[in-house]
């Protein structure tokens, strides 16, 4: 998830002097949510579902194998998987929603 991290780092770099963000920071940020919504929402059905549930949520493990109803090790496989999806999507969709 290393583009996700750089992209909320670049939203804190986008801060005004005194901390406040200006209206052009408000709408990039917003731009890059849906961007990255976007991401996740390209991902197939089985990968999305852990990944939200881990990454936005911030369920434990266990808390996704009960709400999805699978075993453990299903989980941290299906999370590697959807991660790796999102790196390998992220960087050309971001470039492409930038032109």
């Amino acid at each position: 998830m290393k583009s996700t991290t750089t992209t909320c780092t670049g939203w804190k770099r986008r801060r005004s002097s005194d901390g406040t963000l200006t209206p052009e920071d408000i709408v990039a940020r917003a731009s890059d949510a849906r961007w990255l919504r976007g991401c996740i929402d390209a991902l197939p059905r089985e990968y999305r579902e852990v990944v939200v549930l881990r990454e936005l949520e911030e369920l434990s493990y266990k808390e996704i194998s009960a709400i999805v109803d699978i075993p453990i090790g299903t989980v941290m496989s299906r999370l590697s998987r959807g991660r790796d999806l999102l790196q390998q999507r992220m960087p050309f969709a971001h470039k492409a929603s930038r032109r």
